[in-house]
């Protein structure tokens, strides 16, 4: 069992809730209970799932020696000693190809246009763009919105320009606030994008709320949308804004006491931010699928 542990924290599981932007267009399209498309859509988040925990191993390996100097990620499977490097190597390999191969169930062929760019993208950052400011952010942000279009794909449904812009607006907002969060807790000597020619707490605190802002705009004016209100006979996804407003500031509050930078651990392990994500997909859920009852 403690090795099971060892390798699930290696595989970074707790972070495949990331994967959860992938059934938004299902779920949004009001096709969740299209078994064929669930099935596939379910399928393709596995492989996505499996190809992200392959890039934490590959980024775990080129961190390896910071990693060890590092308080918190010296504790981390490989830095600590706890997977060696072999096991390591083994299971990205492992993970690569159960990624392959649910890809191809999932998508076919055009499936590993997506996987293939995500891991690209994602072994750029990993060698040398994590280090370039700004850069760094703007692949961060693709990561999370390539998971987004790739369940469209998936699902075969459009995604909306509101949840398009939403989606973006959070997702540049958690990024900054991740290497906020960093820069607070390491000091400049934590990244190399940190320090007189990169960030600056100042520079990163305030352009995270000006995209917060943003994100509740959006999501207003999605909620408010016109085909929205026709198709469900009424603006009720209007009543969601006022929760979605509260998970945005008890998360943000949860990031300003906090000292870690993962926003993951922030979000799964406060039980009303946890609450209120149930809540709130409990109303959609309702809202979205009662009128095809």
């Amino acid at each position: 069992m403690h090795t099971l542990k060892r390798y699930c924290c290696l595989l970074r599981v707790q972070h495949y809730v990331k994967n959860f932007l992938i059934l938004f267009p299902l779920f949004f399209g009001q096709a969740l209970f299209h078994v064929p498309l669930l099935c596939r859509v379910l399928l393709g988040t596995a492989s996505f799932c499996f190809l992200s925990s392959a890039v934490y191993i590959f980024n775990d390996f080129c961190d390896l020696e910071s990693d060890r100097l590092n308080s918190l990620k010296c504790l981390r499977p490989l830095a600590s000693g706890e997977v060696s490097c072999t096991g390591a190597r083994a299971a990205a390999l492992l993970s690569v190809l159960l990624s392959l191969v649910l890809g191809l169930l999932a998508g076919g062929w055009q499936a590993y246009v997506f996987l293939g760019l995500y891991g690209a993208v994602n072994l750029l950052y990993s060698l040398k763009l994590k280090h370039v400011p700004i850069m760094d952010i703007m692949l961060l942000v693709f990561g999370y919105l390539l998971r987004l279009i790739y369940g469209s794909y998936l699902a075969g449904i459009s995604i909306s320009r509101w949840m398009y812009l939403t989606v973006l607006s959070i997702c540049f907002y958690v990024a900054l606030g991740k290497r906020r969060n960093e820069l607070r807790a390491n000091g400049p000597a934590g990244r190399t994008v940190f320090g007189s020619r990169g960030y600056t707490y100042e520079f990163l605190d305030k352009n995270m709320y000006l995209f917060l802002g943003m994100a509740m705009v959006f999501y207003c004016l999605w909620a408010a949308a016109p085909e929205n209100g026709s198709r469900l006979g009424g603006d009720y996804l209007l009543w969601t804004v006022p929760v979605m407003i509260s998970i945005c500031l008890r998360y943000d509050m949860l990031a300003e006491r906090s000292q870690k930078a993962d926003p993951v651990s922030i979000l799964l392990k406060d039980r009303p931010l946890v609450l209120l994500l149930f809540v709130a997909g409990t109303a959609f859920l309702v809202l979205l699928y009662a009128p095809q009852l």
